[in-house]
């Protein structure tokens, strides 16, 4: 581990590689070499809970996403988010009002804050025992590229991770699509019908997640040994699924692609952006930026629309990184 004098704040910094956390497991999924680290190293011990959600919630949103912080922080329990406005911001400020410990995994350099305007709330987090956390070089600044991959470090960073008001083309929902992909336990708040804010969650649910309707389905996520609540619905085969303790231990990494299901798509009620998605895959399997293209929609928007297909059992994501209508 190195040193280095931090920017703008005045916090040490650390460079640490995943096996001296012994993290080389935990961290594959994401692809993390290094990681850069301001504040306790200790904060990174599991259990590790993440709550995200929309930039945009509303009162009842974001009171949920506190009351579960706070229980987490209660019971010595460290939460994870990714710094930005709405949902993670109420994480993060709720847990550092109890006085517990959270860690922000940031979509940029660690002398590139983002936001700007959460530079005091990073600093008490720091002061209090948490950690912000980067896979980027220090001097990064935050990209379109950078987002998505924050996003995979979180999902691989924790055990239980919460998804909380998350729109339908969300990168909340593109953590807790990846989180699922892996092997993590994944958990959603619910949504009334039609609120477009809560789109994500009920494409989770309908995808086999399960509820959070308290923090107690947290710590009993956290207490289960019977692995992942959302893992794939036709496993590829019968052999018995390994064990896993949520306590201390890495859990496994999931098959990466999701199996068939029926091709039941005209069942769903897609939106405009997932149904281009849809109609530009008829005539076979293509590479997200093909979709976007074909689609004529942004990359942003269409990633988002792919993760909500996937869990729908719309569209199937193949190993060699290709989306296909999926079938029966």
């Amino acid at each position: 581990m190195t040193n280095s004098s931090s920017s703008p704040n005045s916090f040490a910094s650390e460079r640490v590689v995943p096996e001296e956390l012994g993290f080389e497991a935990r961290l594959a999924p994401a692809r993390v070499t290094e990681l850069d680290v301001r504040g306790a190293i200790v904060a990174l011990e599991p259990p590790l809970v993440a709550i995200v959600g929309t930039r945009h919630p509303d009162g009842e949103g974001l009171a949920m996403a506190r009351e579960l912080a706070e229980a987490c922080a209660n019971r010595g329990v460290t939460t994870v988010s990714g710094g930005a406005l709405g949902i993670d911001a109420a994480v993060h400020s709720a847990t550092i009002d109890r006085r517990g410990r959270t860690v922000v995994v940031l979509p940029s350099g660690l002398d590139k804050p983002y936001p700007l305007r959460h530079r005091a709330m990073y600093a008490r987090v720091v002061t209090l025992g948490g950690a912000l956390v980067s896979m980027f070089r220090s001097d990064t600044p935050p990209t379109t590229w950078t987002f998505p991959r924050r996003n995979e470090l979180l999902a691989s960073l924790c055990d239980v991770l919460v998804l909380v008001q998350a729109p339908s083309s969300s990168g909340a929902l593109l953590a807790a699509g990846f989180a699922k992909r892996i092997g993590r336990r994944v958990l959603v708040v619910p949504a009334a019908p039609g609120d477009r804010r809560g789109a994500g969650c009920l494409a989770m649910l309908r995808a086999g997640a399960e509820l959070c309707r308290s923090a107690e389905d947290i710590f009993e996520a956290l207490d289960s040994p019977n692995g992942p609540l959302l893992s794939p619905a036709r496993p590829s085969t019968d052999a018995p699924r390994p064990r896993s303790s949520a306590r201390g231990r890495a859990p496994r990494e999931a098959a990466t692609s999701v199996p068939p299901t029926q091709p039941a798509h005209e069942d769903f009620s897609l939106d405009p952006v997932q149904r281009r998605c849809v109609d530009a895959l008829s005539s076979g399997p293509l590479h997200p930026d093909a979709i976007s293209l074909r689609a004529e929609l942004d990359p942003a928007k269409t990633r988002g629309a792919l993760v909500t297909l996937v869990l729908l059992g719309v569209l199937a994501e193949r190993s060699d990184g290709t989306f296909a209508l999926a079938r029966a």
